[in-house]
């Protein structure tokens, strides 16, 4: 969220404000001082969240009157077919499965996304894939297809726990490099996902789990959500794990991202760095055809794994 007169992201709730649909947030700026009611979705007369989980339930294969009906009874709303077609047309250029939603359809038998649950050290993870998209890419990246298919039969569960005694989690990797890559930093359409799907509840405990579910759901490129990858790094002489949050495929080039609020004040390179030589390793794919990225709903920061060189 961002101030609407500095554009600052300084912002912190101030109690309640009563306006004609209710009492809504008011949220303060610690950067210009302005107080406001964070509109989400100006002119629109429904909660955010009857639209975005419209639009959700719309790619995940139902149709415009299923979805309409579904929300109805959800929210006790009253959308109709032609207030749900609306939307998605609105938002069909952030949404890019759009252009695969309707042969999908009539390929392949719903739900299209597969969710297993893992419990690593004590934690919920739930991975996940679209069968559709895995299909479209089996020809070209049958190694990338075959191993998240298979990761629930082959995942080495004992390795993600904490007390295994030769475990280290990706995310708290301190590796020291020689060289600096070069970053490529934009607003891209990862950022527009997010945005969109963080527009309905902006709860920071579940900011993770909606941006991942949207960005698999609606996203064209998306193909599969909490990745767990790991490896066994001889000169730590330890089992290294994590979980991606995001894999792609675009461009001729696997993609593996990480949502990061606050993305512009971090550098997670050696997270990412090591999600990347594991996934490589796993589904035996040269590390020059990866790129990493962290990002949140402002920024994308993406790099080329291959100009890191650990000291």
């Amino acid at each position: 969220m961002r101030c609407p007169r500095c554009d600052s992201t300084y912002i912190v709730r101030c109690g309640k404000r009563e306006t004609r649909r209710g009492n809504r947030q008011q949220y303060h700026c610690n950067n210009c001082g302005k107080r406001f009611v964070y509109n989400p979705f100006p002119g629109k007369t429904y909660r955010p969240k009857i639209i975005v989980d419209s639009i959700k339930l719309y790619y995940s294969s139902h149709t415009l009157s299923e979805t309409s009906k579904k929300i109805n009874q959800r929210y006790k709303a009253n959308t109709s077919s032609s207030t749900i077609h609306n939307w998605i047309d609105e938002f069909k250029d952030v949404c890019s499965y759009s252009n695969k939603r309707k042969e999908h359809r009539d390929e392949y038998d719903p739900p299209f996304i597969e969710s297993i649950t893992f419990y690593h050290s004590d934690l919920r993870y739930d991975f996940r894939y679209h069968t559709g998209k895995l299909q479209d890419a089996s020809p070209y990246r049958s190694n990338v297809v075959d191993f998240i298919r298979d990761v629930p039969d082959i995942c080495p569960h004992e390795l993600f726990n904490k007390d295994y005694p030769e475990m280290k989690r990706a995310s708290n990797q301190d590796l020291k490099f020689s060289a600096r890559p070069n970053t490529y930093r934009t607003k891209n359409q990862a950022c527009q996902l997010a945005d969109l799907s963080l527009r309905a509840n902006y709860d920071r405990k579940k900011r993770h789990d909606q941006v991942e579910e949207f960005m698999l759901t609606c996203d064209g490129a998306t193909i599969a959500a909490e990745l767990p990858v790991w490896f066994y790094d001889k000169e730590q002489e330890t089992s290294i794990t994590g979980h991606v949050d995001l894999v792609q495929l675009r461009s001729g080039k696997v993609f593996l991202l990480d949502y990061k609020p606050d993305a512009e004040k971090k550098e997670p390179l050696s997270q990412l760095y090591t999600y990347c030589r594991a996934f490589s390793y796993r589904t035996e794919t040269p590390l020059k055809q990866i790129r990493a990225a962290w990002f949140d709903e402002n920024t994308y920061i993406e790099f080329d794994p291959t100009q890191l060189h650990i000291e």
